[in-house]
């Protein structure tokens, strides 16, 4: 983004690199030292949205939705709409993960309100995901299309390979939950090709895996008992080579490979 807010005082300079530096090396431990300590009233919103990454980044969710409310804030008094905007949303994605879907639901709005009026910019394609998301489940995928495509746009004149990429594994969501199986994972595949080439940040292995991926299929439930609530996806049987997290050990997202129970080349189909 292109507007730059920091505020803070000559003495905290130092630290501030520091953690500066390690956000840059996505050092994420070393950046939360560095910038833990520091008094948060001599430091800009800048630096307390990099606190609220490198917390979030080291599973310190509470740290960083607190840090980046006060990120927020300051961006509000700069008078800095697109950085309010997307502190805004950063929140509501936290809260939306943690599952408090009210507080989520009221930063969402916060974001709009902030973003709405801004000329076209790559912040605006993180609400087009969003109501992709909503489309979707809401049945309408028609609409869910349309609007993933339009975040593509935005992103592709914008320049930011990342959001270009969630975009991308947006329309391949909902291209799954119609039932296209095969668009669906050729989508998802050219989307990961970009990740393994190593052309986006790590935001989008480690954020959009967790939030755009979760729409078009459920969660994998191997271990839930068979008369329980929940069940394996039809056509997928209980691998003795699965993970901790229930996935199989041979496969890699959507596909089975050398699978001893589902074979070589198994896709699990949605319910």
């Amino acid at each position: 983004m292109a507007e730059q807010i920091t505020g803070r005082d000559p003495p905290v300079d130092q630290a501030i690199e520091k953690a500066m530096d390690a956000v840059a090396r996505e050092a994420w431990a070393d950046a939360y030292a560095a910038l833990r300590e520091l008094d948060h009233d001599r430091m800009g919103p800048d630096d307390l949205a990099a606190l609220a990454d490198a917390a979030w980044w080291t599973s310190r969710v509470e740290e960083s939705i607190a840090a980046r409310t006060e990120a927020y804030s300051g961006y509000v008094a700069a008078g800095a709409a697109r950085r309010a905007g997307f502190s805004a949303w950063m929140l509501f994605y936290e809260f939306q993960l943690a599952g408090r879907t009210a507080a989520a639901a009221g930063w969402l709005r916060r974001a709009r309100q902030h973003l709405s009026g801004e000329p076209e910019c790559v912040e605006q394609c993180y609400l087009a995901w969003v109501e992709a998301e909503d489309a979707q489940r809401r049945g309408a995928f028609d609409e869910a299309m349309s609007c993933a495509r339009r975040m593509a746009g935005v992103a592709r004149r914008c320049g930011s390979p990342d959001l270009l990429a969630m975009s991308t594994q947006a329309q391949a969501s909902v291209l799954l939950a119609e039932g296209r199986i095969a668009g669906g994972l050729a989508l998802l595949d050219d989307a990961m090709c970009s990740a393994m080439a190593g052309e986006l940040s790590s935001f989008f292995p480690g954020g959009s895996t967790a939030w755009g991926s979760s729409s078009a299929w459920p969660p994998p439930t191997w271990n839930a008992p068979p008369s329980g609530p929940t069940r394996p996806w039809p056509g997928v049987r209980r691998c003795p080579r699965r993970t901790t997290s229930g996935v199989c050990a041979g496969c890699t997202g959507s596909r089975c490979s050398n699978c001893p129970v589902n074979g070589p080349g198994h896709r699990p189909r949605p319910p």
